[in-house]
């Protein structure tokens, strides 16, 4: 057939270990056998590639898709130099267009959107499921659940915010509605925004329970956002399925153990995402750097 490929003797890598001398034929967008080859001759129209090591497609399971234009580097277009002629708003459709491409070619066959502004992530979505654009697939959680907090003024329309119970389960209605694969809201505040505390929760307990309740009655899952000790407890408590950040958690392991027996899933971002080292002295990028690795492996 037109639409088949075969790769000749190549190295396959899936998380059980390597296997070399594997022969893999591919139906057009899917790989219909994996087999062991008998001879090195490679036949004809078959390509050969030896040395070579093929593995499933990666998974990046916490993922901002957006078409901001300053914050697309290697996607976007170059930087803006004074003087030059305002960028239409419009030009983000390309980026997020670039932006799907080249995380497909980097290896990444799905991604998780945990947050973008508007409904970028759901559009963009659907036009690579459509066949419109090539890209991931994409599992978006739509706009971030949030109280009433300075993160709204800051991150816009990347948040919805909400504020008592009633309130929750009409924004998780609202998330549904839009095509969103699972729900995600913030238990407490974020370091990248400077007015807010992440120790505390950022909204009350009952409110987090009727996140999590309305989701799941819908059969949809829940992630939090949670850096403090205190709002990933409730988050816990709440029942949401997944945890972002979880720099707390090594405070307080039984919460871990609690996420064992429950399957809770464990989304261990490190600080190193949220500032820029570049930004310090020496010395203290220095005493950065030892706290940031510290805080990456005590939760894990």
């Amino acid at each position: 057939m037109a639409d088949t490929t075969l790769l000749w003797n190549a190295r396959i890598v899936d998380g059980s270990g390597a296997r070399e001398g594997m022969a893999i034929s591919i139906d057009g967008a899917r790989i219909v056998r994996v087999e062991h080859i008998v001879t090195d001759e490679v036949p004809p129209g078959a390509i050969d590639v030896v040395g070579k090591s093929v593995l499933p497609g990666l998974i990046d399971v916490h993922n901002h898709f957006m078409s901001g234009l300053d914050r697309s580097p290697g996607f976007g277009p170059p930087k803006a130099k004074q003087g030059d002629i305002p960028r239409p708003r419009a030009l983000g459709h390309y980026v997020l267009a670039a932006s799907a491409n080249a995380i497909l070619r980097s290896g990444f066959t799905s991604i998780r959107d945990v947050g973008c502004y508007d409904d970028e992530s759901l559009v963009a979505g659907q036009a690579i499921s459509l066949g419109v654009v090539p890209g991931p697939r994409i599992f978006s959680c739509g706009r971030i659940i949030s109280a009433t907090a300075p993160g709204g003024t800051i991150f816009g329309s990347m948040y919805r915010e909400a504020d008592g119970p009633w309130d929750m389960r009409k924004a998780v209605r609202e998330q549904i509605r839009r095509g969103a694969h699972f729900i995600k809201f913030m238990a407490t505040g974020a370091r990248s925004v400077v007015a807010e505390d992440p120790e505390p929760p950022q909204m009350t307990l009952l409110e987090m329970e009727a996140i999590v309740d309305e989701a799941h009655r819908m059969g949809v899952r829940v992630a939090a956002h949670a850096e403090g000790l205190a709002g990933t407890r409730w988050a816990l408590e709440a029942g949401a399925d997944a945890i972002e950040h979880g720099l707390a958690l090594h405070r307080d392991p039984s919460l871990l153990d609690l996420m064992a027996e429950r399957g809770t899933v464990l989304v261990p971002l490190s600080p190193r995402s949220m500032i820029s080292p570049s930004a310090l002295s020496t010395t203290s990028r220095k005493c950065w750097s030892t706290r940031r690795n510290d805080s990456s492996r005590r939760p894990i």
